[in-house]
């Protein structure tokens, strides 16, 4: 898939997905991207699901995709929304920063509480596996 969600695990019923922007190569419509990632999380169903969002390389050519990040943002606040767990942002580029300046202040207060950034120090995937 080349918008990097993707599914990492599964336990106790919990699917982790991982994506890292930065490593998207071939770049196409915010609705081939957000149907991409509306199938992923139908195929869950009523499952819960949790997702770790690498920012690493996350540069400005990625940030000014902006109907993408408001796609996202619906869908997380719409039906699969109610199965988020959390969301782990690890390595946020400021551009990242930028884009959650943006985004958080329209998610519900009840998503907003979901996501955690982790920037005192660079992570790896592998730490929250």
């Amino acid at each position: 898939m080349d918008y990097s969600f993707k599914k990492l695990n599964e336990i106790n019923g919990v699917t982790t997905f991982y994506t890292k922007p930065s490593t998207i190569h071939q770049y196409n419509t915010a609705e081939e991207v957000l149907k991409d990632y509306t199938d992923l999380l139908d195929h869950i169903g009523s499952n819960k699901w949790k997702w770790i969002i690498d920012g690493d390389g996350f540069e400005i050519k990625y940030a000014l995709e902006m109907k993408t990040g408001m796609g996202v943002a619906k869908l997380l606040t719409g039906s699969h929304g109610d199965n988020l767990q959390e969301i782990k942002i690890i390595n946020p580029s400021l551009f990242i920063r930028a884009i959650l300046q943006v985004l958080l202040p329209i998610l519900n207060t009840n998503t907003r509480k979901k996501v955690k950034i982790y920037s005192d120090r660079y992570y790896s995937l592998l730490e929250f596996l």
